[in-house]
């Protein structure tokens, strides 16, 4: 009966991470027909990074990385509802140079990780799915 209930809970995690992936591609659709080149341009990334925190879902505004390399630290700090489990976040780095998806993390449970993204110089935003959680995002360049 365990083993029947943690598959139940596993198969709705992984359908509702593929909603929210489905959900990030709809949101690119619609971001497409942004014209970001015609927005104030954002400064670039400075020595501290930068720092967003939030819930939920949110899309970044635009930045600018001038290096090859840099790195995206991101946690999810508590669960936003004890009666729902599941928690975590998918995040999506978008670049407006290339107007294509250049990585995605995706983190289940409350901790932190990052990665490096080798995707730089260039402007870039990103597409932030928070899973019944609240987390704390840093982009940063070594």
């Amino acid at each position: 009966m365990k083993n029947t209930k943690f598959a139940v809970i596993n198969i709705f995690l992984i359908l509702f991470i593929i909603g929210f992936v489905g959900y990030s591609f709809y949101v690119l659709v619609n971001l497409s027909m942004i014209d970001y080149q015609s927005r104030d341009p954002t400064s670039e990334i400075s020595s501290k990074g930068l720092i967003l925190e939030g819930e939920g879902i949110e899309i970044s505004e635009r930045f600018y990385i001038p290096e090859k390399e840099w790195k995206l630290t991101y946690e999810v700090l508590e669960r936003k509802s004890e009666s729902f489990q599941q928690v975590g976040i998918v995040i999506s780095v978008y670049s407006i140079d290339h107007n294509e998806i250049v990585e995605t993390a995706v983190y289940e449970g409350i901790g932190s990780d990052n990665i490096m993204i080798f995707h730089g110089p260039g402007y870039f935003y990103l597409d932030i799915t928070g899973v019944n959680s609240f987390w704390k995002i840093k982009v940063s360049t070594p």
